[in-house]
């Protein structure tokens, strides 16, 4: 008795049968088509693409659809050929037509509806039952509701770009750059603080190259920009000239002009909010050092009689990702001492009072983990988890910070000791380069020392305490 197979299989075998029509058949492999340069469009015309599950993994498919007056061409680019879709029909929204195996005699039928980015296909191969696939309409570009055009990362040199230039004295200024393409014309504007907005003319763009001229008002001679595009790094890059003096320019794309195309519903895919623009950051924060006590059945040693503080640190921090960044912080802070004398009786023999102080400065490196894209985008909050490792250079001072170190049988209270922290905290974005950093982290001082005083339950113990901390950062580079 036979129980049938899946629709699934009979899919999985017919798309087997299809990728042997591109592996077959002895055409030419294709260059990748471009992407529309219509992204306005509803119509069949354009780029699509389906990710249909195979035997070893999604296989990709790729459908191009042309229009020439009334006439329409197509082709179906598989993993490693493209073939041309034969008896292509197109009204209206309906696409239909076939790719054909002549030496196999299969044919593989494909009807497809369109609506707005996404095409709902069926294919049917041989005689295996119809199966349904997704097409994706591919764009490099996608204009808003708005009016406003933005564009796919890696995509071409169309794009709105952002570069500094550096005059004379030494001083940065920003260039804007917008290049964009209009059927096979390209137009160009520039905008700097030694010409203000300018069009540039005799502009001549390819997929890699970039050139053009142009002539700022009052200008006695034209200026000339040479760059090139690489697609890889989705950058531009170049020279201005004017007259043998050149000026070298490194543009990056505008994040507010950028699109991740569409999804598998058609409906365009924002990128996430860039939060952390530059690579680095430097921070500086005051802080409250909380004191934190573990007492057990009121017995109480050195480290249970400290105060709460105020502290310092400043951090330099590098951005690795938006979402994600190391630092490496000093920080200056301390503890004071209880004056509760009835606490204090015990430890006679080392002379703590009240004016006596716990000196805490040292240095750590660790690492920041953002959550203000995964909580709420739109929130100039960035909430994030943080922890460190660091070392701790300690003392017990006599009279305040900087005075003579304790001592316990001529042995001072000092060291350098591993220290570690762990916490939370959020940024609060003001601008592009400056954020507002408040933070709560628990430090822990390995201050113990077993080998020199054997009592440390009731002497000296490790330090702990509770850190809130607010601060600048303040982003550059």
């Amino acid at each position: 008795m036979t129980l049938g197979t899946s629709p699934r299989i009979w899919f999985v075998l017919s798309l087997i049968v299809l990728s042997s029509v591109f592996a077959t058949l002895a055409l030419a492999q294709d260059n990748p088509a471009p992407m529309a340069e219509a992204p306005e469009e509803t119509g069949p015309a354009g780029t699509w693409v389906a990710k249909i599950p195979g035997p070893q993994g999604d296989i990709e498919l790729k459908m191009i659809l042309e229009q020439d007056g009334d006439v329409w061409s197509g082709r179906l680019v598989g993993p490693r050929r493209t073939v041309d879709i034969e008896r292509l029909v197109v009204v209206d929204n309906q696409v239909s037509g076939q790719v054909t195996n002549t030496e196999a005699n299969f044919t593989t039928k494909i009807d497809g509806t369109v609506d707005g980015n996404k095409m709902t296909a069926t294919l049917k191969a041989g005689n295996f039952p119809p199966q349904n696939a997704v097409f994706i309409r591919q764009v490099s570009s996608v204009v808003g509701a708005d009016g406003t055009k933005k564009y796919t990362v890696g995509s071409g040199p169309a794009g709105v770009w952002l570069g500094k230039v550096r005059a004379a004295d030494g001083e940065e200024s920003d260039v804007v750059l917008r290049l964009d393409k209009q059927g096979t014309d390209w137009s160009v504007t520039l905008e700097d603080p030694f010409s203000d907005v300018v069009r540039g003319e005799d502009v001549k763009v390819t997929d890699t190259m970039i050139g053009f001229t142009y002539r700022p008002d009052g200008a006695p001679f034209p200026s000339h920009f040479t760059g090139t595009y690489v697609a890889a790094e989705d950058r531009v890059s170049g020279s201005f000239s004017q007259r043998g003096t050149s000026r070298f320019v490194k543009f990056r794309r505008d994040p507010a002009t950028v699109t991740l195309g569409f999804d598998a519903e058609g409906k365009e895919i924002l990128p996430p909010r860039v939060r952390h623009s530059h690579r680095l950051g430097l921070t500086g924060r005051i802080s409250y050092w909380t004191s934190l006590h573990v007492v057990k059945d009121e017995v109480y040693n050195i480290n249970d009689l400290t105060t709460s503080e105020l502290g310092f640190d400043g951090a330099l921090k590098y951005y690795m990702l938006d979402g994600f960044s190391i630092f490496a912080r000093m920080f200056r802070g301390g503890q004071g001492i209880d004056n509760d004398q009835d606490k204090l009786a015990q430890f006679e023999g080392v002379s703590v009072t009240g004016d006596s102080y716990l000196t805490l400065d040292g240095f750590e490196v660790g690492v920041m983990g953002y959550l203000g894209n995964i909580i709420s985008e739109e929130s100039n909050f960035n909430p994030y988890l943080t922890a460190a490792i660091g070392q701790v250079s300690w003392e017990l001072n006599a009279d305040g910070r900087g005075s003579d170190v304790l001592t316990y049988d001529d042995v001072p209270f000092s060291g350098d000791d591993l220290s570690v922290a762990i916490g939370l905290g959020t940024e609060y974005q003001l601008n592009d380069s400056l954020n507002v950093e408040l933070e709560l982290l628990w430090r822990y001082f390995m201050t113990e020392d077993t080998d020199v005083w054997s009592d440390n339950e009731q002497l000296w113990t490790n330090q702990h305490t509770w850190a809130l901390s607010a601060g600048l950062t303040y982003a550059f580079f």
